[in-house]
């Protein structure tokens, strides 16, 4: 089953219980097999081969054979719950390790269909099965609902935040750019003449009769200011470098972002 809600095309979805909306399951392999090692024993001072036959036990999760249902802010929390901790760490890797566990003590095998608990803790529940597949072990891994809803409101939280943080810094270029129209030796260069070449403020005004009408500015503070008949020459130089731009008809009339097109916006008039 494929829709905007996911899918449900690999797990363990039988074991799923009614009040659980959204899960993650994958069809994974089970490796139960012995394997043959050259091994040099020392037999009365004299060196010798020998062979020596090992069990192993893995499983080998591939990454397509995964599915995951619910509603995208829920799929992608129950995803970071299930990543939480850390490589070997987090419930799926710790599940997996159990199944090797179960595997190696033969409770759990290919020819023998039972559901086994291979992680519960913090309100996440893993469970497994090989459903006597011969060879695969069937996934389904689910939070608790209200361990779900903690989780997307921590993420709603975290992305309102970084939206603030990031408006914030928005007015800052913009306090930058005010501030440079009324002291130009904070300009880095000032475009003279085309094709772009610049100079500094000082020797723009007092060589070639040039004050800015644009100044844009960069992600590491350094700006270029241009009269307005080079200001899409300057503008195209840094396209998708700049931060920021105002422009000046004796103040400051127009701020907004500029040339970084993620951050563009309306134009605001009046500032």
């Amino acid at each position: 089953m494929t829709d905007n809600m996911g899918s449900k095309e690999f797990g363990l979805w039988c074991a799923l219980p009614k009040n659980i909306e959204t899960a993650w399951g994958c069809r994974a392999i089970l490796h139960d097999k012995y394997e043959t090692h050259k091994v040099y024993r020392r037999i009365k001072g004299r060196r010798t081969l020998d062979f020596k036959e090992e069990r192993r036990v893995y499983v080998d999760f591939v990454w397509d054979r995964q599915s995951c249902y619910g509603t995208e802010s829920n799929r992608q929390a129950l995803l970071r719950l299930l990543r939480k901790g850390g490589q070997k760490k987090n419930p799926l890797d710790r599940a997996f390790k159990e199944v090797e566990k179960l595997a190696k003590k033969y409770q759990i095998g290919g020819t023998v269909s039972r559901t086994h608990t291979l992680y519960e803790k913090n309100g996440v529940t893993v469970l497994g099965d090989t459903n006597a597949s011969g060879g695969y072990i069937y996934i389904i891994a689910w939070a608790d609902n209200h361990v779900l809803e903690a989780e997307v409101k921590k993420e709603n939280k975290r992305l309102a935040n970084a939206e603030k943080k990031k408006q914030r810094e928005i007015n800052r270029k913009k306090r930058e750019l005010r501030a440079m129209f009324l002291k130009d030796s904070s300009l880095t260069r000032v475009c003279v003449e085309s094709p772009i070449y610049g100079t500094t403020p000082e020797i723009a005004k007092a060589q070639y009769g040039i004050t800015p009408d644009v100044i844009f500015l960069r992600s590491d503070d350094w700006s270029l200011g241009a009269p307005m008949k080079f200001a899409e020459e300057s503008d195209n130089l840094w396209c998708d470098g700049w931060v920021g731009f105002v422009t000046k008809n004796d103040n400051v009339k127009y701020i907004s972002p500029y040339g970084t097109r993620d951050l563009i916006s309306e134009i605001e008039e009046g500032q």
